[in-house]
């Protein structure tokens, strides 16, 4: 925990961190700002804390409306019977070497966006449409897709100098949000983007009503000092996690209503419960809740409707993100697996990733999933090509399609 608190130290000063998997096995400089997402943490991470998310501590703030309420809402839409998942590697254009991440994709399966390792100035960006590959203008340094719509929308971060940046790419265009040292994380498919403004630890969320606006705040839970917006769905809810301090693993799920006002937070159903939002859908957005004493977590649907919350089944303790259908992704270090009361449907590992070998530091990202857990996207490491003793391995693209 010392060296977890001297990174985040680190990262309050600069407006850049290492993202450590891309540090271990991307290669170049990787500049990143720690994202905020509570209880989402990536197997590549350090505790599950950088690349996907900080685990928060039991001394987050509550307001008086937190407290879990049993609600009698209707059930998320039938959970498909599903039996057995495969993978496969994401294609990369002809002339490129295999090193690739897939950070984003759309609600649908069908988009999904990340970046190559050319050895020279070629684009680095990675569209892929049903599987089939493109290329987009590299913006910036260190440029990420970081979200995509249904539409294809997609959006972009990179630095330029020190501050970082974010655009939008459209049918073609490349349009650069307005704001200075922005970071957009999502957008819904009206166009409406969420993200946040400000140095490194110390951001404030913000909302773009359109590609050319200007950004607004929006504004925080009592006794916090930043927060971190990751989902935006089509009526126009906002949400992600608060945090008392920069430097302290707190925070506690927060909703914005469409009119930009706080809608919601929540804190979990115990006094040492940590929450975060891990999806958020048309109805009803999806809450965990875990604590650094305890190595249980628990879940909670909240009608957006009412603002009632109702406790899930799930209990894995590896779950980073929810499905509007009912499924729960979960993930360690070694495995990831599909979760629907009874039924688990695990996800193998792409050929030659190797998970058990002492001399070999895996790496296995899950970082978007369909809304109706058919389509699981991310990235694992694999062998070198030019390696025969196989002790070298990049990262490369994934996806797996589950029936």
């Amino acid at each position: 925990m010392t060296e977890l608190r001297n990174l985040l130290e680190e990262g309050a000063k600069r407006a850049k961190v290492y993202d450590v998997t891309e540090l271990a096995w991307a290669g170049g400089r990787r500049r990143r700002r720690i994202r905020l997402i509570a209880n989402s943490g990536g197997a590549a991470a350090i505790a599950g804390v950088v690349a996907l998310g900080l685990i928060f501590s039991h001394s987050a703030v509550r307001s008086p409306q937190v407290q879990a309420t049993p609600s009698p809402s209707p059930a998320p839409s039938r959970t498909p019977e599903l039996s057995a998942c495969t993978v496969e590697r994401m294609p990369v254009p002809a002339g490129y070497p295999q090193k690739s991440v897939l950070g984003a994709g759309d609600p649908t399966g069908r988009f999904h966006g990340g970046r190559a390792y050319p050895a020279d100035d070629k684009n680095r960006l990675l569209l892929w449409d049903r599987g089939q590959v493109r290329t987009l203008p590299t913006m910036g340094d260190d440029a990420d897709i970081v979200a995509i719509n249904r539409n294809g929308t997609a959006l972009i971060t990179g630095y330029i100098g020190d501050k970082i940046q974010s655009w939008v790419y459209q049918d073609g265009q490349m349009i650069r949000l307005k704001g200075t040292n922005v970071t957009a994380t999502a957008l819904n498919d009206n166009g409406v983007i969420v993200g946040s403004r400000g140095e490194g630890l110390s951001g404030e969320p913000v909302i773009w009503r359109t590609f050319t606006a200007e950004p607004e705040r929006l504004p925080l839970p009592d006794g916090a000092k930043m927060a971190n917006v990751r989902h935006i769905n089509n009526a126009g809810f906002v949400a992600g996690t608060s945090v008392p301090e920069a430097r302290e693993l707190i925070g506690q799920a927060a909703i914005w209503s469409p009119d930009g006002k706080l809608f919601r937070t929540y804190s979990g159903s115990k006094p040492d419960l940590m929450a975060g939002t891990i999806g958020l859908f048309e109805k009803d957005a999806y809450v965990s809740a875990s604590s650094m004493n305890r190595p249980e977590k628990e879940y909670w649907r909240i009608d957006l409707a009412t603002g009632l919350s109702t406790k899930l089944p799930w209990t894995d303790t590896g779950g980073m993100l929810a499905t509007e259908n009912g499924f729960l992704l979960s993930q360690t270090r070694r495995s990831a697996v599909l979760v629907a009361g009874d039924m688990r449907v695990p996800l193998p590992n792409v050929a030659g990733h190797v998970n058990d070998d002492p001399k070999v530091l895996p790496v296995s990202r899950i970082t978007t999933v369909s809304t109706d857990g058919r389509t699981v996207a991310g990235y694992q490491t694999v062998p070198q090509a030019s390696d025969p003793q196989n002790v070298l391995h990049d990262v490369v693209a994934v996806i797996w399609r589950c029936q």
